[in-house]
């Protein structure tokens, strides 16, 4: 039985749903298995950095959308509207490979 290690990414999920991006479609797109897509927003696994940059040019987020969307427990706090939210330094350094600064 599997066992979530992170919290299920709920916002990317309904994000995903908005768009009408299937999660086999989504995976094609980012270059991992429909599988690993699916542990990563269950809260399975964690996803890696190289993976988050590569969903935020598909699913074509702002900067200071990216902890609204990939780390709602520990990074950003409860407001709703992602505009409203900080940018944390660890992820500043996410932004500057993105060249989006």
């Amino acid at each position: 039985m599997k066992v979530k290690k992170y919290q299920e990414l709920e916002r990317l999920k309904k994000l995903l749903q908005k768009k009408h991006l299937s999660y086999r479609k989504l995976a094609k797109l980012i270059a991992i298995s429909t599988d690993a897509l699916n542990n990563k927003l269950n809260g399975y696994s964690v996803f890696k950095s190289n993976e988050v940059e590569r969903l935020a040019e598909v699913l074509q987020l702002r900067p200071e959308e990216i902890n609204f969307y990939f780390f709602p427990s520990c990074c950003v706090s409860q407001q709703k509207e992602p505009m409203e939210q900080a940018i944390l330094p660890e992820i500043v350094l996410l932004h500057e490979r993105m060249h989006v600064f």
